[in-house]
C-alpha cells in the first residue's frame, strides 16, 4: 500500500510539473500573439 501511494504521489508531482510547463508555453504563445497584434495595429496607424 505504501509503495502504491509513493508511486501515485510521484506521478502527481510529475503531472503538476508538466501542467506548469504547458501553462508556461501557452502563456508565451498568448504573449507573443498579443505582441504581434499590437505590432499590426502600429503598422496600420
Amino acid at each position: 500500500m505504501r509503495t502504491l501511494f509513493h508511486c501515485w504521489s510521484g506521478i502527481y508531482i510529475v503531472s503538476q510539473r508538466w501542467a506548469k510547463a504547458l501553462d508556461g508555453v501557452n502563456g508565451h504563445q498568448v504573449a507573443a500573439g498579443k505582441r504581434l497584434k499590437s505590432l499590426d495595429e502600429q503598422l496600420m496607424l
